[in-house]
């Protein structure tokens, strides 16, 4: 699976020298994040090679690239 989109959204948004990323097979492809006390799940939309989502907490985004433009907007789903 490539996670490249994924990474690049850390990187641009998120990432910092205390941060962490894992690739992770099971239960459900993706890349956990974690900062400190900052966790966050990434995956990618099966549908749309631009989108992914991100799960914190109780909240699910979907981040979506517009190569266009370069750059991500995003849309709080729960």
């Amino acid at each position: 699976m490539n996670f490249k989109l994924i990474k690049m959204y850390i990187a641009s948004h998120l990432a910092t020298t205390t941060a962490t990323l894992e690739e992770v097979k099971k239960p459900l492809a993706g890349i956990s994040f974690s900062d400190g006390d900052n966790q966050a799940f990434f995956y990618p939309d099966q549908t749309n090679d631009q989108a992914f989502f991100e799960e914190q907490d109780q909240v699910v985004l979907k981040h979506i690239f517009d190569p266009e433009l370069n750059q991500f907007t995003t849309e709080e789903l729960r």
